[in-house]
């Protein structure tokens, strides 16, 4: 097998979506940052020759390039053996493209860059306070939440089976990351499915296998 490695921080929250699919497929791979040490690095002519915009995860296999999520973690899936995790019929690898999709356009952006990196990195200009912040956008972020936690309503434990997907792999890591925030019991606890797909991510190798050491450093 082709040696696999994935380019990016391990705290990526989209680097850890491939990660955990890799986990579950059983397929070895590596991190590398490719030699980028500084946020501006990703738009050097080294990274920009893997990624055209700038970004982060990239997936090498033997003389692949593969970059957004997405589309790697559908080669992921297709390209090597284990469990599908494009599961059911066409009509449900719709929903996993729609979720994923639906993730990275519509809950990121507002979750991760705006409400959980400001917090867990402190970045937070000095006349806001931080704990009014957070208790201030609780509602912004359930708001954001809601059609995801409306579509697990169809009776499995994950998206489509009971087993995870690809777009499981996705959704996990912003509940992830919302959990391990001071207001995130508070954010999850209108939405039952949500909190019960992630407590049976976090029993899977899978999940314990990728946690960011940033966020292992903050539960020890």
């Amino acid at each position: 097998m082709n040696a696999v490695t994935l380019i990016g921080p391990d705290y990526s929250s989209y680097l850890r979506s491939v990660r955990i699919a890799l986990e579950e497929k059983g397929v070895p791979y590596e991190i590398s940052m490719n030699g980028m040490t500084e946020f501006s690095d990703l738009k050097s002519e080294k990274h920009l020759k893997l990624h055209p915009f700038g970004k982060v995860p990239v997936m090498l296999h033997g003389d692949h390039v593969i970059f957004e999520t997405c589309a790697i973690l559908e080669y992921v899936d297709e390209s090597f053996v284990g469990r599908n995790l494009m599961i059911g019929t066409a009509k449900e690898f719709a929903l996993h493209r729609a979720w994923m999709s639906a993730a990275s356009h519509y809950a990121y952006e507002p979750i991760i860059r705006e409400y959980v990196v400001p917090l867990l990195r402190k970045t937070l200009p000095e006349d806001i306070d931080p704990k009014k912040f957070a208790t201030d956008n609780i509602s912004k972020i359930q708001d954001v939440l809601m059609p995801f936690e409306q579509a697990y309503t169809h009776g499995n434990l994950y998206l489509t089976s009971e087993e995870p997907g690809l777009a499981d792999c996705v959704i996990v890591v912003i509940v992830d990351y919302l959990s391990v925030l001071p207001t995130g019991s508070k954010i999850l606890e209108p939405f039952e499915n949500l909190r019960t797909m992630y407590e049976a991510f976090q029993k899977r190798e899978s999940f314990r296998k990728t946690i960011p050491e940033a966020l292992l450093k903050k539960a020890a």
